[in-house]
């Protein structure tokens, strides 16, 4: 009340249980990635990112402590911006004397990325490492509020040297330190202090304007690896609330072979929706929230059943291109692929290079794309193609697992999307009734037209 008195506006007040968040482990054996949703005193919401390295112990003492340590901080400093760089360096510290005290030995490290909103307006942002926090701003364009902290960078580099230690480059392109760590700060790494990779985080602060901003998100590399923040904010304005689009957005980045921890926090601000790729997705933030209780549970799981059916059809799509080495051009890809089909999208990464996604408009334009070019060269090397869930071509005709088998290995069974492989030599496309009955489900009135609220 007291903030939007102030701003002379309704201020939203973004509570924890508004925050979606998501964290799976991907194609690691462990989890070494940890988030944070708390809330403060002076009314303070807290949302944080650690992703671990060479271990979790760094991670989960980070997760662990953070609130205590800001509290004492908040207590003494009223500075948003000094809260959390006094925060990071006692983090630091802390953990630096309970490994030299019990743990000696540990080599764990994280990154951290955390955000403090006070009254729903000034939030204020502090991060070390690759981990990013991304505002969804005006048309729903991403606004990147941090930068990462790559040894790669002149001043991140000349320090690292000048400390004694080295800046190399391995076979796919990524800068390390020591031939060991992928980025020039973090908390933790007490093996690489010496050698110029401090615990100093970056801070700034803004304030929301809730006419304008949609979302926060704080996503870990698994994320990022693989989407740009453009795609990653396209996502997550296609779904219906941050709880729903934190769980698309990792199971997203997971169907494109992330192979890392894969995290997304998203804290949802007044234009929520606003943006959106759908008219049928809405979600009912703040006082409208209580105006909808009524939606029923069943018509809500029926339209996330449509949602995920049309998010997987694109998936199918897309295809994964590997072993591509550091010199891949877009055009080369583009030229190789096309004789297949329609192009929605070819994108090459670039830090670090290696891999591509090339995005067909028909499914089976893009399952005779990896038929024809698995195994082949392309860009000068022998190239890796399949689809970007990660199956093999042969994998892609096996029916389901029995119930109980692990979620990653569940792969499509024919009969639900299956598509006639016959064609006329003009390579027209005949849909089968099972995809038309889907996508009249989903583009129907009624559809659109049904509320879009949680139930609570």
């Amino acid at each position: 009340m007291d903030a939007s008195i102030k701003q002379g506006v309704p201020v939203p007040l973004v509570l924890p249980s508004d925050v979606g968040t998501s964290s799976i482990m991907g194609k690691r054996p462990y989890q070494e990635d940890r988030y944070v949703v708390e809330t403060l005193s002076n009314n303070i919401l807290c949302v944080g990112v650690f992703d671990g390295h060479g271990g979790n112990e760094c991670s989960q003492y980070c997760y662990t402590h953070l609130k205590s340590v800001l509290s004492e901080e908040l207590t003494r400093h009223h500075d948003l911006q000094t809260v959390l760089h006094n925060t990071f360096h006692t983090l630091h510290t802390r953990y630096t004397h309970w490994v030299h005290t019990y743990k000696q030995g540990y080599r764990s490290g994280t990154t951290a990325c955390v955000s403090l909103l006070r009254g729903g307006v000034e939030l204020a942002l502090a991060h070390v490492g690759d981990s990013r926090a991304i505002l969804c701003r005006s048309g729903g364009q991403p606004v990147n509020l941090t930068a990462d902290h790559c040894p790669s960078l002149i001043a991140e580099k000349n320090r690292i040297v000048s400390s004694g230690g080295t800046v190399t480059t391995d076979n796919i392109g990524r800068h390390l330190v020591n031939d060991t760590l992928s980025m020039s700060r973090s908390l933790g790494d007490l093996h690489l202090k010496p050698y110029g990779v401090i615990p100093l985080p970056d801070t700034r602060t803004l304030r929301v304007k809730h006419g304008k901003d949609a979302f926060l998100l704080h996503i870990t590399d698994g994320i990022n690896f693989v989407l740009t923040s453009e795609e990653a904010c396209d996502i997550i304005n296609q779904t219906e609330d941050p709880h729903q689009a934190a769980i698309v957005l990792t199971e997203q980045a997971q169907s494109m072979a992330s192979e890392d921890n894969i995290t997304a926090v998203v804290v949802p601000f007044g234009s929520w929706g606003k943006y959106t790729k759908s008219a049928s997705m809405f979600y009912s933030f703040g006082i409208g929230r209580d105006m909808n209780k009524s939606s029923s549970i069943s018509s809500q799981a029926e339209n996330i059943f449509y949602y995920f059916v049309l998010l997987y059809m694109r998936m199918d799509c897309k295809v994964y291109v590997g072993n591509l080495g550091n010199n891949a051009a877009k055009h080369e890809l583009e030229s190789a692929f096309t004789k297949y089909g329609p192009l929605v999208n070819v994108w090459v990464a670039r830090n670090p290079p290696g891999f591509a996604f090339v995005e067909f408009e028909d499914p089976r334009d893009a399952e005779d794309a990896v038929r024809a070019l698995d195994g082949t060269r392309l860009c000068g090397v022998r190239v890796r193609v399949e689809m970007s869930t990660g199956r093999s071509r042969r994998d892609r005709y096996r029916s389901p697992p029995r119930r109980g088998g692990s979620r990653r290995s569940r792969s499509r069974s024919p009969r639900r999307f299956g598509r006639s492989r016959s064609r006329s030599p003009r390579r027209s496309r005949s849909r089968s009734p099972r995809y038309d009955d889907y996508r009249r489900r989903s583009d129907s009135p009624d559809f659109r037209r049904r509320s879009r609220s949680r139930s609570t």
